[in-house]
């Protein structure tokens, strides 16, 4: 299909069916955006000077595109939609190079050239030294007091008081005559007791017992109200209080993720780990010509380059090269199922399964499409595709076999994003201009809901569904639409950087990698 042939088709396909009244819009947007042009391979002419280098591939563009070999702007002598013939400079040092076409209104894409003889492979350099140790997290509430410890000895009883007075004797008996002894009479009663005497002084204090040991902790009081953060705020208000940050190395970015700590950006020249709640650059790690692809498996963050034909493993506390896996054309998604890394190539068409243990090959699947991106349901991985099939396939995570194909052609087409929100698929029909929800386990279509331009990329948060419109013009460009995940009701829309592409959601923000800018925006 030419330029001309697909700017009638997004016209007459640029709305889906529930939005037939964006067509009208589209007849004057400008030409998509979000497919990446293609090299396919590279021929230098020695027998002329100066040398020509001729380039091959696709959606190089009717118009003069700029070439640019290493740092040096080349001069075309022709060019169309799938051939550049171009002139080198002269004296250019056999070597390799990275050759970088940037055709009009789309994203550059890299290729790595090889000029004249190339000599040995040169030893590795040295290990960059270790990131600085990040702050301390906040102390933790201090525990409930112990009971108090058991009283002391009671001390001394005081002296006892004075005796009161003896009472009065009763009388005396006449006196008998003096007989023999008679036995002791009964005593007789007890006069009353006298008054009690003063108190005496208290006696000291005994020593303090030793303290006894703690006692167990009390049971938990209730949790207190939650306060408003800043999410709940800008939900309050309708209000999105964005905040942009460079990607430094991570150069036209196109895919973020969250490994629980930082935020990673993969863009052209590597990946950059990002501080979810300053936005500072954390780290930097080379990751091939151009990574594309995200996936974190809990240990390690996965990485696909879309130019190296290759995934790269990181550990994700240092960044630091696991492994690295080849034979794939352009692996420009992943995803997670728990114990095995899914990878869709765009270039080959096929979903391949790995070990995220050991990188091991379990299981292919050709799709006969480009593949856009993938999800895991809990039960089965989804390919969303695009150029020969517009749909998406559902694939059985545990043996890679085909449940379902399900062309949604006919909303709109080109399928890129996908996401699972628990129940239903969320897929981004970027030709359509809306994003369409199917439940996962019957395939069947729940309905479509308008977005901005060109939806390319789509997460879940656990309550919304947030959509990243990569269109340049037309209503709701470069843009995040966000809508409600129980019904597809439209929350909001907020301005983001130029092209946003990947979308990711940290816990509390979103995240979203601008393509045309090298930020990223929350």
């Amino acid at each position: 299909m030419n330029y001309s042939e697909k700017l009638m088709y997004r016209a007459l396909k640029g709305a889906c069916p529930s939005a037939g009244v964006l067509a009208a819009v589209f007849l004057v947007a400008s030409p998509l955006m979000a497919q990446v042009p293609t090299i396919a391979e590279t021929t230098i002419n020695y027998t002329v000077t100066p040398n020509q280098i001729t380039v091959s591939g696709q959606e190089f563009g009717t118009s003069a595109p700029v070439v640019v070999l290493g740092t040096t702007t080349l001069t075309l002598i022709s060019n169309n939609a799938t051939t550049i013939v171009a002139k080198l400079p002269s004296g250019l040092a056999p070597g390799s190079y990275i050759l970088t076409v940037s055709p009009h209104n789309s994203l550059p894409t890299v290729f790595v050239v090889t000029y004249g003889a190339v000599g040995p492979q040169g030893p590795q350099g040295l290990n960059g030294a270790a990131g600085g140790t990040g702050p301390a997290g906040p102390a933790g509430a201090t525990g409930a007091a112990g009971p108090a410890g058991p009283a002391g000895p009671v001390g001394p009883a005081g002296p006892v008081g004075p005796a009161g007075p003896v009472g009065p004797a009763g009388p005396a008996g006449a006196t008998g005559a003096t007989g023999a002894t008679g036995i002791t009479g009964p005593s007789g009663p007890a006069g009353p007791t006298g008054a009690n005497g003063a108190t005496g002084p208290a006696g000291q204090n005994g020593m303090d017992g030793a303290t006894g040991p703690q006692g167990p902790a009390g049971p938990q009081g209730q949790t207190g109200p939650s306060g408003q953060g800043l999410a709940e705020i800008r939900a309050s208000l309708l209000q999105w209080y964005s905040s942009t940050y460079p990607t430094t190395m991570a150069g036209q970015p196109r895919a973020v993720a969250f490994d629980g700590t930082y935020v990673w950006v993969a863009g052209l020249g590597g990946v950059v780990t990002l501080s979810p709640s300053t936005g500072a650059v954390v780290g930097t790690y080379a990751a091939g010509v151009y990574p594309v692809a995200l996936a974190f498996d809990g240990t390690n963050m996965w990485v696909g380059d879309d130019n190296g034909g290759i995934v790269i493993k990181l550990l994700a506390t240092t960044g630091a090269v696991v492994a690295t896996y080849a034979g794939f054309s352009r692996p420009d998604s992943l995803a997670f199922d728990g114990a095995n890394i899914w990878v869709g190539d765009y270039g080959s068409g096929v979903v391949t399964k790995l070990s995220a243990t050991t990188g091991a090959v379990l299981s292919s699947y050709s799709t006969g499409a480009n593949i856009h991106g993938v999800a895991f349901d809990g039960t089965n991985v989804w390919a969303s595709t695009g150029g020969n099939f517009n749909g998406v396939f559902e694939l059985q995570a545990s043996t890679g076999a085909l449940v379902n194909s399900i062309n949604l052609g006919g909303f709109g087409g080109n399928e890129f994003g996908i996401a699972f929100d628990g129940t239903n698929i969320w897929v981004a029909a970027n030709y359509g201009g809306c994003v369409v929800e199917l439940v996962a386990s019957t395939g069947a279509v729940v309905g479509s809901y308008a977005t901005g331009t060109y939806p390319i990329g789509v997460a879940f948060d656990g309550t919304y569904i947030w959509v990243a419109n990569s269109g340049n013009s037309g209503p709701g460009g470069n843009t995040v639409t966000k809508l409600q995940a129980s019904s597809g009701a439209l929350v909001g829309t907020y301005p983001v950087g130029g092209f946003p592409y990947g979308i990711a959601f940290d816990g509390t923000n979103i995240w979203v990698a601008n393509a045309n800018d090298n930020t990223a925006t929350n």
